[in-house]
């Protein structure tokens, strides 16, 4: 089967839709209850710079990480000791490897005055 530009675009087309989906899930999971952050990915870089999540406090909070293993077994952890509210923090993803990745992990942070909370990660 011949592939032509057509083809490419099309690809093209697609790989984009589904990175959009992949930020509108990230979008919903961090606003779906009252949660103290919310978060998005800005996924597609340049070649040489890393993907970079947006953090931003809804509600003080105190040790905010970014846990995530990528899909060759690298695990990277990124850190924040702490948010105010309205406080936003980008924290950069990966190594800068070329190429694309799956990650799978947690966001943690403890909410001042309150308990620890979670939310789970896949993009």
């Amino acid at each position: 089967m011949a592939r032509g530009p057509e083809s490419d675009s099309h690809r093209a087309m697609l790989a984009a839709m589904r990175r959009i989906c992949i930020l509108l899930v990230l979008l919903a999971a961090g606003w779906a209850r009252a949660q103290p952050v919310s978060f998005a990915l800005k996924g597609e870089v340049p070649v040489g710079q890393k993907p970079v999540m947006r953090v931003s406090a809804v509600q003080p909070v105190t040790d905010l990480r970014v846990e995530l293993s990528r899909n060759d077994g690298k695990t990277f952890t990124m850190k924040k000791a702490a948010l105010s509210k309205g406080q936003v923090v980008m924290l950069p993803i990966g190594d800068g490897a070329a190429g694309k990745a799956a990650y799978k992990g947690s966001i943690p942070a403890q909410i001042v005055g309150g308990e620890r909370w979670s939310d789970e990660l896949s993009f």
